[in-house]
């Protein structure tokens, strides 16, 4: 990679090098960025760089030397951050958003609300024998009675 040099006009580091990730390019590359979060869609670098004409090894060398670009990009992060916490938060509220609920709740109540990262479920133990006939999968999990719970 070429020296970078700082291009006074738009604040980004550029190469003198024809094909480069110039500041007009990195301008392209963050507007797009933000129309994909506009139009409420997580920003597809791979996409992104082929359209303004740079590899993702090109866009990630100079996120990390180039700190407008990184102060550009983690604008755009936060935005589609609020995007996907507002639609979360939408489905948390509906009948059928358990698992929204449950992520919403690690979200906002990650101090007060499963410190330990462990969803714990209480059932009666004669649906674990049903519920573990049918799993294919391997759960780690452990099954407490309520005569122990009341020690």
């Amino acid at each position: 990679m070429r020296p970078l040099t700082l291009n006074p006009d738009n604040g980004f580091l550029e190469s003198s090098h024809p094909a480069a990730f110039t500041g007009e390019r990195k301008q392209l590359f963050i507007a797009l960025a933000h129309q994909a979060v506009d139009e409420k869609r997580y920003p597809d670098v791979q996409s992104i760089c082929k359209s303004v004409g740079i590899s993702n090894r090109v866009f990630y060398q100079h996120l990390s030397t180039d700190k407008k670009l990184a102060e550009e990009w983690h604008e755009v992060k936060r935005r589609i951050a609020s995007v996907f916490t507002t639609e979360l938060a939408a489905k948390a509220m509906t009948k059928m958003g358990t698992l929204a609920n449950i992520a919403m709740l690690r979200y906002l109540e990650a101090g007060r609300w499963n410190t330990e990262g462990r969803l714990n479920i209480s059932t009666d133990s004669s649906h674990i024998k049903q519920v573990s006939s049918k799993l294919t999968d391997i759960i780690d999990a452990e099954v407490i009675d309520d005569e122990s719970i009341s020690k």
